[in-house]
Protein backbone atom coordinates (compact mmCIF):
# COMPACT_ATOMS: atom_id res chain seq x y z
CA UNK A 1 0.00 0.00 0.00
CA UNK A 2 1.06 3.53 -0.66
CA UNK A 3 -0.31 6.32 1.51
CA UNK A 4 -3.07 4.00 2.80
CA UNK A 5 -4.17 3.24 -0.78
CA UNK A 6 -3.87 -0.04 -2.65
CA UNK A 7 -1.98 0.41 -5.89
CA UNK A 8 -1.98 -1.74 -9.00
CA UNK A 9 1.32 -3.36 -9.86
CA UNK A 10 2.09 -4.53 -13.37
CA UNK A 11 5.55 -6.05 -13.60
CA UNK A 12 5.00 -7.57 -17.03
CA UNK A 13 7.93 -6.57 -19.18
CA UNK A 14 6.85 -4.80 -22.35
CA UNK A 15 9.02 -4.07 -25.39
CA UNK A 16 9.14 -0.30 -25.81
CA UNK A 17 9.82 1.71 -28.97
CA UNK A 18 13.40 2.40 -27.82
CA UNK A 19 14.12 -1.35 -27.84
CA UNK A 20 14.23 -1.74 -24.06
CA UNK A 21 11.89 -3.82 -21.94
CA UNK A 22 10.15 -2.11 -19.03
CA UNK A 23 7.45 -2.65 -16.44
CA UNK A 24 4.55 -0.19 -16.53
CA UNK A 25 2.83 0.12 -13.15
CA UNK A 26 5.13 0.06 -10.17
CA UNK A 27 6.84 2.58 -7.90
CA UNK A 28 10.09 0.84 -8.94
CA UNK A 29 10.45 1.35 -12.70
CA UNK A 30 12.89 -1.08 -14.34
CA UNK A 31 14.35 -0.96 -17.85
CA UNK A 32 16.31 -3.80 -19.46
CA UNK A 33 18.48 -3.41 -22.57
CA UNK A 34 17.94 -5.80 -25.46
CA UNK A 35 21.59 -6.93 -25.20
CA UNK A 36 23.84 -7.44 -22.17
CA UNK A 37 26.65 -5.68 -24.05
CA UNK A 38 26.82 -1.96 -24.75
CA UNK A 39 24.34 0.46 -23.20
CA UNK A 40 23.40 0.14 -19.53
CA UNK A 41 22.02 -3.37 -19.15
CA UNK A 42 19.65 -2.38 -16.32
CA UNK A 43 18.21 0.96 -15.24
CA UNK A 44 16.14 1.56 -12.11
CA UNK A 45 14.00 4.57 -11.37
CA UNK A 46 12.09 5.33 -8.21
CA UNK A 47 10.67 8.83 -7.99
CA UNK A 48 13.49 11.23 -8.83
CA UNK A 49 16.21 8.62 -8.14
CA UNK A 50 18.01 6.81 -10.95
CA UNK A 51 20.50 3.98 -10.91
CA UNK A 52 21.91 2.04 -13.87
CA UNK A 53 24.67 -0.43 -14.56
CA UNK A 54 26.66 -2.21 -17.23
CA UNK A 55 28.30 -5.61 -16.96
CA UNK A 56 32.04 -5.45 -17.73
CA UNK A 57 33.20 -7.82 -20.48
CA UNK A 58 29.60 -8.69 -21.36
CA UNK A 59 28.91 -10.58 -24.56
CA UNK A 60 26.11 -9.66 -26.98
CA UNK A 61 23.64 -11.93 -25.17
CA UNK A 62 20.04 -11.14 -26.12
CA UNK A 63 17.47 -10.79 -23.39
CA UNK A 64 14.82 -13.45 -22.87
CA UNK A 65 11.70 -12.23 -21.09
CA UNK A 66 9.34 -14.43 -19.10
CA UNK A 67 6.18 -12.88 -17.71
CA UNK A 68 4.78 -15.30 -15.15
CA UNK A 69 1.51 -16.02 -13.43
CA UNK A 70 1.15 -17.06 -9.81
CA UNK A 71 -1.63 -19.25 -8.51
CA UNK A 72 -2.56 -19.23 -4.86
CA UNK A 73 -5.47 -21.46 -3.78
CA UNK A 74 -6.98 -21.43 -7.27
CA UNK A 75 -6.70 -17.66 -7.71
CA UNK A 76 -4.56 -16.63 -10.64
CA UNK A 77 -2.53 -13.46 -10.15
CA UNK A 78 -0.80 -11.95 -13.16
CA UNK A 79 1.70 -9.14 -13.47
CA UNK A 80 3.47 -9.49 -10.13
CA UNK A 81 6.55 -11.37 -11.29
CA UNK A 82 8.63 -11.33 -14.45
CA UNK A 83 12.10 -12.49 -15.41
CA UNK A 84 14.75 -11.01 -17.68
CA UNK A 85 17.47 -13.49 -18.54
CA UNK A 86 20.69 -12.85 -20.46
CA UNK A 87 21.89 -16.37 -21.33
CA UNK A 88 25.60 -16.30 -22.09
CA UNK A 89 26.07 -12.73 -20.83
CA UNK A 90 29.57 -13.84 -19.82
CA UNK A 91 31.46 -16.80 -21.33
CA UNK A 92 30.92 -18.73 -18.09
CA UNK A 93 27.65 -17.32 -16.75
CA UNK A 94 24.07 -16.26 -17.38
CA UNK A 95 22.60 -13.23 -15.67
CA UNK A 96 18.97 -13.32 -14.55
CA UNK A 97 16.81 -10.62 -13.00
CA UNK A 98 13.57 -11.46 -11.20
CA UNK A 99 11.18 -8.56 -10.74
CA UNK A 100 8.71 -9.16 -7.90
CA UNK A 101 6.42 -6.63 -6.28
CA UNK A 102 8.88 -3.77 -5.76
CA UNK A 103 12.18 -5.66 -5.72
CA UNK A 104 14.63 -6.74 -8.40
CA UNK A 105 16.66 -9.83 -7.56
CA UNK A 106 19.88 -10.45 -9.44
CA UNK A 107 21.09 -14.01 -10.05
CA UNK A 108 24.45 -14.76 -11.62
CA UNK A 109 24.31 -18.37 -12.71
CA UNK A 110 27.79 -19.83 -13.12
CA UNK A 111 28.13 -22.63 -15.66
CA UNK A 112 31.84 -22.98 -14.82
CA UNK A 113 34.40 -21.26 -12.61
CA UNK A 114 35.66 -18.05 -14.21
CA UNK A 115 39.38 -17.60 -14.81
CA UNK A 116 39.36 -14.20 -13.15
CA UNK A 117 38.20 -13.93 -9.58
CA UNK A 118 35.49 -11.30 -9.93
CA UNK A 119 32.52 -10.13 -11.94
CA UNK A 120 32.44 -6.36 -12.31
CA UNK A 121 29.64 -3.90 -12.97
CA UNK A 122 29.95 -0.20 -13.78
CA UNK A 123 27.27 1.56 -11.73
CA UNK A 124 25.99 5.07 -12.36
CA UNK A 125 24.08 6.51 -9.42
CA UNK A 126 22.93 10.03 -10.31
CA UNK A 127 23.01 12.21 -7.21
CA UNK A 128 23.33 9.22 -4.88
CA UNK A 129 26.11 8.35 -2.46
CA UNK A 130 27.08 4.83 -1.44
CA UNK A 131 27.42 3.51 2.08
CA UNK A 132 28.07 0.02 3.40
CA UNK A 133 25.76 -1.39 6.06
CA UNK A 134 26.73 -4.94 6.94
CA UNK A 135 26.42 -6.94 3.70
CA UNK A 136 24.42 -4.23 1.91
CA UNK A 137 25.46 -1.34 -0.27
CA UNK A 138 23.09 1.56 0.32
CA UNK A 139 22.51 4.26 -2.27
CA UNK A 140 21.41 7.39 -0.40
CA UNK A 141 20.43 10.87 -1.50
CA UNK A 142 21.93 14.06 -0.05
CA UNK A 143 19.43 14.03 2.83
CA UNK A 144 20.52 10.51 3.84
CA UNK A 145 17.32 8.80 2.62
CA UNK A 146 17.94 5.34 1.17
CA UNK A 147 16.85 5.21 -2.48
CA UNK A 148 18.10 1.71 -3.35
CA UNK A 149 20.16 -1.04 -1.78
CA UNK A 150 21.99 -4.11 -3.00
CA UNK A 151 22.50 -7.17 -0.81
CA UNK A 152 25.54 -9.40 -0.78
CA UNK A 153 26.19 -11.72 -3.72
CA UNK A 154 24.90 -14.81 -1.93
CA UNK A 155 21.33 -13.64 -1.52
CA UNK A 156 21.33 -10.11 -2.84
CA UNK A 157 19.13 -8.15 -5.10
CA UNK A 158 18.18 -4.58 -5.90
CA UNK A 159 15.36 -2.96 -4.04
CA UNK A 160 13.58 0.31 -4.07
CA UNK A 161 12.44 -0.31 -0.51
CA UNK A 162 13.93 1.98 2.06
CA UNK A 163 15.77 0.34 4.92
CA UNK A 164 14.06 1.21 8.16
Amino acid sequence: MEEDQWRTIDNHLYLEKDGRYTNRKNALKVHFAKLAQGEPMVSLQRGDWNLQWKLHNALAAEIQVKNTKESDDGTVVTGLTSRAIYPGALPYADVEYVLTSDELKENIILREMPEEGSIMFEIQAEGLMTEMEGQKVLFKDASGKCAFFHGCAIYGGWSGQPIL
